[in-house]
Protein backbone atom coordinates (compact mmCIF):
# COMPACT_ATOMS: atom_id res chain seq x y z
CA UNK A 1 0.00 0.00 0.00
CA UNK A 2 2.73 1.76 0.98
CA UNK A 3 4.56 1.71 -2.41
CA UNK A 4 0.91 2.67 -4.36
CA UNK A 5 1.24 6.24 -2.65
CA UNK A 6 4.10 6.94 -3.56
CA UNK A 7 3.89 6.27 -6.84
CA UNK A 8 0.42 7.75 -7.07
CA UNK A 9 2.31 11.11 -5.86
CA UNK A 10 4.11 13.63 -7.53
CA UNK A 11 7.04 12.58 -5.39
CA UNK A 12 6.61 15.25 -2.42
CA UNK A 13 5.79 11.96 -0.16
CA UNK A 14 8.84 11.56 1.96
CA UNK A 15 7.71 9.71 5.01
CA UNK A 16 4.66 7.68 6.03
CA UNK A 17 3.33 6.82 9.34
CA UNK A 18 0.79 4.14 10.07
CA UNK A 19 -0.61 3.67 13.14
CA UNK A 20 -0.62 0.76 15.17
CA UNK A 21 -3.43 1.38 17.84
CA UNK A 22 -6.70 1.96 15.81
CA UNK A 23 -9.42 1.17 18.22
CA UNK A 24 -11.28 4.20 18.44
CA UNK A 25 -10.97 4.86 14.37
CA UNK A 26 -12.75 1.47 14.28
CA UNK A 27 -15.38 2.24 16.89
CA UNK A 28 -16.06 5.10 14.85
CA UNK A 29 -16.21 3.46 11.42
CA UNK A 30 -18.36 0.25 12.77
CA UNK A 31 -20.90 3.13 14.50
CA UNK A 32 -21.02 5.12 11.04
CA UNK A 33 -21.26 2.03 9.04
CA UNK A 34 -24.28 1.24 11.05
CA UNK A 35 -26.19 4.40 10.90
CA UNK A 36 -24.87 4.32 6.54
CA UNK A 37 -26.70 0.40 6.39
CA UNK A 38 -30.04 2.00 8.34
CA UNK A 39 -30.15 4.98 6.03
CA UNK A 40 -29.80 3.08 2.93
CA UNK A 41 -32.27 0.34 4.02
CA UNK A 42 -34.63 3.66 4.83
CA UNK A 43 -33.95 5.00 1.13
CA UNK A 44 -34.87 1.63 -0.48
CA UNK A 45 -37.64 1.52 1.30
CA UNK A 46 -38.66 4.70 0.57
CA UNK A 47 -38.03 4.53 -3.27
CA UNK A 48 -39.79 0.87 -3.50
CA UNK A 49 -42.83 2.70 -1.95
CA UNK A 50 -42.50 5.28 -4.61
CA UNK A 51 -42.48 3.06 -7.37
CA UNK A 52 -45.66 1.15 -5.90
CA UNK A 53 -47.10 4.43 -5.70
CA UNK A 54 -46.64 5.74 -9.67
CA UNK A 55 -47.54 2.53 -11.06
CA UNK A 56 -50.98 2.59 -9.09
CA UNK A 57 -51.30 6.67 -10.01
CA UNK A 58 -50.98 7.64 -6.83
CA UNK A 59 -48.64 10.77 -7.35
CA UNK A 60 -48.68 14.16 -6.03
CA UNK A 61 -49.23 15.71 -9.19
CA UNK A 62 -52.59 13.92 -9.57
CA UNK A 63 -53.70 14.69 -6.45
CA UNK A 64 -53.35 18.64 -7.22
CA UNK A 65 -50.50 19.30 -4.31
CA UNK A 66 -46.87 20.08 -5.54
CA UNK A 67 -44.08 17.81 -5.07
CA UNK A 68 -41.76 20.07 -3.91
CA UNK A 69 -42.64 21.90 -0.55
Amino acid sequence: MVANVQTESDGSIQRVWLPRKTDEVEDVWDERDAECTKLEGGVGKLVKLANKNYRKGKTPEKKGTSAVR
